[in-house]
């Protein structure tokens, strides 16, 4: 465990970015391949979410520089549970914990973007996508990145995860949340295997369909997992059922103008979309 340890480490901050670029890649392959984005402009469309990384990218260095100066502090303070020694000396313990403990974070500040109006209001730019697929995962309005980036820095702050585990985490959390966002579908044997523990895009396009109840379940962020324990998990017979986007946002134009879609938090609150 120790070489793996001092691997990521080292780990340079451009390597999350070749994860997040490779699977965007890997993805969009398979996505072409077997033929789903034939219906839209798909590489217009990768290129109006793709603007979303030029607004993200000075957030990610702020908050970026913050979480180096933090674990640099927490490692010589010995701050919280997973610097202390008892807990050190078990790696593949704290990696598990670290795992789980970040994921339970995740899903709850999920819950949260959902369920207060001006927080939803960020977020809403994010499932507005008419058109689920890779690129919906860099669709992240910049006041919502900071929120979570905040948070983030808390919950690596409370409990002293250690840098190596953090990074590891956040290499898994990118591949999944790319993978998630797909716009192929599981066969039903494979989805009914990987879904008892993890988020597959059959799982998350349900959280994208474009009406409530379906639109608050699936929270998960790599374990499907919390949905289950706190009753948010849904299934549907058929990906037919799904509907992308947001009945708040019926305007195709200003749902994909970038300028539009960033004012828009700022704005009159518009209501989540109605039950069935």
């Amino acid at each position: 465990m120790e070489p793996i340890i001092n691997y990521l480490e080292h780990l340079p901050d451009q390597f999350r970015i070749w994860i997040l670029a490779s699977s965007l890649f890997v993805f969009a392959i398979i996505e072409l391949g077997l033929g789903f984005p034939q219906k839209f402009k798909y590489l217009k469309h990768y290129f109006q979410n793709s603007l979303f990384v030029i607004t993200g990218i000075p957030i990610q260095l702020i908050f970026g520089t913050i979480l180096t100066l933090l674990f640099r502090w927490n490692e010589q303070a010995q701050w919280g549970i997973f610097q202390l020694n008892t807990i050190k000396d078990y790696p593949w313990l704290v990696l598990t914990l670290c795992l789980f403990y970040l994921d339970f974070c995740e899903y709850w500040y999920h819950v949260l973007m959902h369920r207060y109006k001006r927080l939803w209001m960020f977020h809403s730019i994010h499932h507005a996508d008419m058109e689920v697929n890779t690129s919906t995962t860099l669709r992240e309005h910049p006041g919502e990145s900071f929120i979570r980036m905040a948070l983030l820095v808390f919950y690596v702050f409370a409990v002293g995860i250690p840098f190596w585990a953090f990074v590891f985490r956040q290499c898994l959390q990118i591949i999944f949340n790319v993978f998630a966002h797909s716009s192929f579908r599981l066969n039903n044997k494979s989805n009914l295997i990987l879904s008892t523990i993890f988020i597959t895009p059959n799982n998350h396009h349900i959280h994208h369909h474009y009406q409530e109840p379906l639109t608050n379940k699936n929270y998960g962020d790599i374990f499907s997992i919390w949905d289950r324990l706190f009753g948010t998990y849904a299934k549907v017979k058929s990906g037919n059922e799904i509907v992308f986007g947001l009945d708040s946002f019926p305007d195709v134009n200003e749902n994909y103008h970038f300028g539009k879609l960033l004012k828009i938090p700022f704005g009159k609150y518009r209501p989540k979309p109605d039950k069935k």
